[in-house]
């Protein structure tokens, strides 16, 4: 008999080495410690690892539990690339170590973090001039320890005035070649710390049922005030999970899951108790409202079609709530009925492992989630017209009959387990993060599933427009960005990745003008303004677009954003005063605007296009103008005794890069001219020439923005300079007068005369108001003349005119000013010529982008997230300083290559 080794026939079917292969059905793998996860979300509804601000600083409860990272996001100036910066630890108190922290919260404005251990202890930390450098500004000692302080539910109280009222953008339309926007406006009406301006407030429902409210006192410390919903008398009253919605101004809403299943409704009333200037004691009056029993999963077919529970699966297992979100009423575009309070409760099960790898006869069952929804209503009944007239008094509020009834809508099964439910859009759109790796929209108001569709004529979202999360990384804690277009996920390691959305109906970069493309575009303009409007970053709106994009694609996103945020380029104000240089100050849209151009216009390799030098430029213009302006006018109003020695040597730099534009731009004219002789009526000579210098020098004049502020800076100049003489004569010390002769000999030294280039501006004013009167431009198109003439930093024809007369006017200015003087000037420092002598002496120094100075070595040095400048690490006397001229914030900790 043969040995069976030696047979082929039978090794063959052993081993299935034949070319029929036996089909076998192999189900994706399980998460690793899904259902851990899942056990940690069902005990309680404040255990988030991680928290993305809307400031754009990533913050994370480390391995061990004993630590908090911070991680900025920001752009890499080495390869243009966004990425998370490297870890950044707080400093976070060692007692109690028993008593691991299990949660992290951001406040609406990105500044306040609140972090939770398992005991219920509150620790508070605040930014401190970078995002991810937080300083603790209320510890956790006096917190009592115990199991029934663990915090099961949060929300951070609005902040005013910046909340007190919000825009929706709800689509933009497609009308011939432009786009028109649905906005609308609400009040937001909820409680706010009305103690002062900007304080923050939130509040905490522990699981023995007391309601907590910390809020900022005046001198910006945190206080708490507390008060029972109503006293625990078993394991029964014991709450899970917990949850509050925007009521009215003094009023919120509560939804507290009790271990039982049972969800109990509540209206908590805030009485601040509030005094101008004095420390607040607020008291929590509570009123129950609602009583459900039994608020579990009521699906027991799930019948969804899904391949991956069958088509008809059977529950085996009961369902646990994961997440409990109290949503409020959602906002109104004109054309929906009102929507009403909703209770929305996520229900995950993960059943068990099979009880043996080789029992086949039945198929392991797949994790999955159930939304269950219940509308609140609130009416109230008044007695009969037949009842009222015989009563002898009028009935008031208070003897209506008040009904509260919770009307349960229908479930919604999933084919994942849930592990992160976020509310986008003003609650308007609900985020899923499911298990394997998904993002999940759905509509708020049909809780139908988001999908990009075929109407390139309306847009509505990122996701509607073609954009997706295209590949899945599973993950157990997750956070998505402020534009919900990242996803960060903490890995098993430790370590966190994030994934952005990609755009799946073909490629945004191809040069094509194509409808999806451009709505694509529209997309991005519509969530890029809703940030803007919200206080929100939109830096992780500039990770999903093509790093080198399309110059034609850069005008169509950078006009959206202008005509969405109706920021005007068009500044033609007779006020040249105090008043003029405010109204410049307050204007963050315009910012906004500039700092996204200057943004599309850096190169990987730190070159700048035209159009981005302008925008940089303009900005800078307006940062050291308004520095300058503000003490110049508070001397007005107090005394000069109030401009010290100190605030000279603050402006210096300030001053000296102000004077140095002014001789910039006239030397640019200077070459302009020379070059241009014979073309001076040519606009398309004159136009290549600026493109071939990449010089904004002569668009810093004919743009109405820049050409304003150099307009308001001619008496805060001349105010500046009676201050300095006066102060030198009354100096107290050689020091103190050394700082004021400084700022005086700076502004005196120009080669270019005040009143030269005064002459030149007020020429320049008249020359472009005769241009458009003669062209009989309108408001409309005079406005989008100076819009295109900023962001495509080109000459518009219609101003042509007014470059030749320029050039004129320019030769005659000549005559008393000395030419070599102005081209021999020493101008590398401010970065804005192309020359080689320039390059390397940048490439050498570096320029503190707040204070222009040059910063040494020793100096420890800040980085804006944005668009890479540094600045020194210093406390600052005026709070503007508190981010980059371009308006984005700082960060301490360095860019990962």
């Amino acid at each position: 008999m043969p040995l069976m080794m030696d047979d082929d026939q039978y090794m063959e079917d052993l081993f299935n080495d034949s070319a029929e292969q036996i089909p076998i059905s192999v189900g994706a793998p399980p998460v690793k410690r899904l259902a851990q996860r899942l056990d940690e979300l069902q005990e309680n509804g404040c255990c988030q690892k991680i928290a993305w601000s809307k400031s754009g600083c990533v913050a994370n409860i480390t391995r061990d539990g004993r630590g908090v990272s911070l991680r900025a996001f920001q752009r890499d100036s080495t390869t243009g690339k966004w990425v998370l910066g490297d870890a950044s630890p707080l400093e976070i108190l060692s007692s109690h170590d028993e008593y691991p922290l299990v949660h992290v919260s951001w406040g609406h404005l990105g500044v306040d973090l609140t972090v939770i251990d398992a005991a219920g202890r509150v620790l508070i930390f605040t930014a401190t001039q970078a995002v991810d450098r937080l300083k603790l500004t209320r510890d956790n000692v006096a917190d009592q320890e115990s199991e029934y302080n663990a915090v099961v539910g949060l929300h951070w109280l609005p902040v005013a005035p910046q909340q007190t009222r919000y825009h929706v953008l709800w689509s933009v339309e497609r009308t011939e070649e432009k786009w028109r926007n649905h906005i609308t406006s609400h009040e937001w009406k909820e409680p706010h710390n009305p103690l002062h301006l900007s304080l923050a407030g939130f509040l905490c429902f522990t699981r023995g049922g007391t309601v907590r409210l910390f809020f900022q006192q005046p001198d910006r410390q945190w206080a708490d005030a507390s008060t029972d919903i109503e006293p625990a008398t078993s394991a029964k009253d014991i709450f899970t999970h917990a949850s509050f919605a925007s009521d009215t101004a003094t009023s919120i809403l509560l939804a507290a899951h009790t271990v039982t299943g049972s969800i109990l409704v509540y209206r908590v009333k805030i009485n601040w108790n509030a005094q101008t200037g004095k420390p607040g004691s607020p008291v929590l009056d509570i009123t129950p409202l609602k009583t459900e029993l039994n608020c579990s999963a009521q699906v027991t077919d799930l019948g969804t079609g899904d391949a991956t529970l069958g088509a008809s699966a059977k529950i085996s297992y009961p369902a646990k709530l994961t997440h409990l979100e109290f949503v409020p009423n959602g906002p109104d575009d004109g054309s929906m009925e009102p929507s009403h309070p909703t209770i929305l409760a996520v229900f995950a099960h993960t059943p068990p492992p099979l009880p043996s790898i080789m029992d086949q006869t039945q198929s392991q069952q797949h994790p999955f989630s159930i939304i269950s929804r219940w509308e609140l209503h609130e009416s109230k009944h008044s007695l009969l017209s037949g009842f009222e007239s015989i009563k002898k008094r009028p009935v008031n509020s208070a003897e209506r009959r008040h009904e509260v009834t919770l009307k349960r809508l229908p479930d919604i099964v999933m084919g994942t387990a849930t592990i992160g439910l976020f509310c986008l859009n003003f609650y308007t759109r609900f985020a899923f993060c499911q298990s394997n790796g998904f993002v999940e929209f759905r509509d708020r108001y049909s809780m139908e599933v988001m999908a990009p569709d075929l109407n390139q004529n309306r847009v509505t979202s990122l996701i509607q427009s073609g954009f997706s999360f295209t590949t899945n990384e599973p993950g157990l804690h997750v956070a998505l960005s402020p534009n919900a277009c990242i996803l960060a996920t903490i890995q098993p390691d430790g370590q966190i990745t994030c994934k952005n959305m990609e755009f799946t109906s073909g490629s945004l970069n191809d040069g094509s003008n194509s409808p999806e493309t451009t709505a694509a575009i529209a997309a991005l303009v519509l969530q890029y303004s809703s940030a803007s409007l919200s206080l929100m970053t939109v830096d992780d709106l500039f990770a999903i677009m093509p790093q080198n994009m399309d110059s034609r694609l850069k005008y169509l996103f950078l006009s959206g954003t202008y005509h969405c945020l109706n920021a005007s380029a068009e500044w033609c104000r007779e006020d040249n005063g105090e008043g003029a240089v405010k109204e410049v100050m307050r204007q963050n849209v315009i910012r906004a605007c500039l700092s996204t151009q200057s943004l599309l216009g850096l190169g990987s390799d730190g070159t700048r296009s035209l159009s981005g030098k302008l925008a940089w430029t303009v900005l800078s213009l307006r940062f050291t103008g308004t520095l300058i302006s503000l003490p110049v006018y508070q001397v007005r109003s107090t005394r000069p005794e109030s401009f010290t020695h100190e605030t000279a040597a603050h402006l210096r730099g300030l001053v000296k890069w102000n004077t140095d534009l002014v001789v910039y731009i006239f030397e640019e004219l200077i070459e302009l001219l020379n070059s241009c002789r014979g073309h001076e009526n040519d606009r398309g000579f004159v136009q290549r020439r600026i493109n071939e210098m990449c010089s904004p020098g002569l668009l810093l004049l004919l743009c109405s923005f820049p050409r304003f502020i150099l307009r308001l800076m001619r008496p805060v100049f001349q105010g500046l300079l009676n201050i300095c003489h006066s102060q030198m004569r009354n100096a107290p010390t050689v020091a103190a007068r050394t700082e004021f002769h400084a700022v005086f000999s700076t502004i005196l030294s120009s080669p270019v005369p005040t009143p030269q280039i005064n002459a030149i501006i007020d020429e320049v004013d008249k020359a472009v108001r005769h241009a458009y009167e003669k062209a009989q431009f309108n408001d409309e198109r005079r406005k989008a003349t100076e819009r295109e003439m900023l962001i495509w930093a080109e000459i518009p024809d219609v101003l042509m005119p007014v470059v030749t007369h320029l050039f004129r006017f320019t030769t005659k200015i000549l005559e008393t000013v000395d030419a070599s003087k102005v081209m021999y000037y020493d101008l590398r420092w401010l970065g804005l010529g192309e020359d080689r002598r320039t390059k390397q002496w940048n490439q050498r120094n570096t320029v503190d982008v707040l204070r222009k100075v040059v910063l040494t070595e020793k100096d420890v040095k800040r980085k804006c997230v944005k668009c890479g400048s540094l600045s020194k690490d210093t406390e600052w006397r005026w709070g503007i300083h508190n981010k980059c001229s371009c308006g984005s914030p700082w960060v301490m900790g360095g860019a990962k290559s």
